[in-house]
């Protein structure tokens, strides 16, 4: 309260001049700060965010394709046909795909199946473990890949299992 009537005196003690001049310095040092503070840090937030939306609407549409991916694949789970044992549909798949006499097909604990080959074309292989998830239900667990000097050709060991009535490892 003091401070108050400190400036009032002195306020009081002005000239007319010396009023205009203190007040037309203190609008231009309010509105400076107004704009320091509030307009530029404002328009260089605008500016980034312009910089930035053309990426963020990017990535929304790639989740809206995933999101849509996702929904057929989990209605195409529920139409795969599903095999009990993925032992007798991965042996004779390889046998008709892989050319039978180089895999080696080998059932496991718990239901799986080793499938090892010492030499097999990378192609073949990825269209062959697609043909056996979209026709068997049946899904790889575990792989390991080595690729060989020949272009185009791998070692392979790899572990399949039936996927579970929900879809799920």
């Amino acid at each position: 309260m003091k401070t108050i009537a400190l400036l009032r005196q002195f306020w009081m003690e002005r000239s007319d001049r010396e009023r205009q001049v203190l007040a037309g310095t203190g609008l231009f040092v309010l509105l400076a700060a107004l704009y320091a503070f509030l307009w530029e840090p404002g328009l260089a937030a605008r500016q980034r965010l312009a910089v930035a939306l053309p990426t963020l609407r990017a990535q929304v549409e790639d989740m809206r394709a995933q999101q849509r991916e996702i929904a057929a694949l989990r209605r195409k789970i529920g139409t795969t046909p599903r095999v009990a044992d993925p032992l007798p549909a991965i042996k004779a798949s390889a046998a008709a795909t892989l050319g039978g006499s180089q895999a080696r097909v080998e059932p496991l604990a718990g239901g799986k199946v080793l499938v090892s080959s010492p030499a097999l074309d990378f192609d073949l292989w990825l269209a062959w473990i697609a043909a056996l998830q979209r026709d068997f239900g049946v899904h790889l667990e575990t792989c390991s890949l080595v690729a060989l000097p020949q272009p185009g050709q791998v070692r392979v060991e790899a572990t399949f299992v039936a996927a579970t009535p929900s879809g799920r490892l």
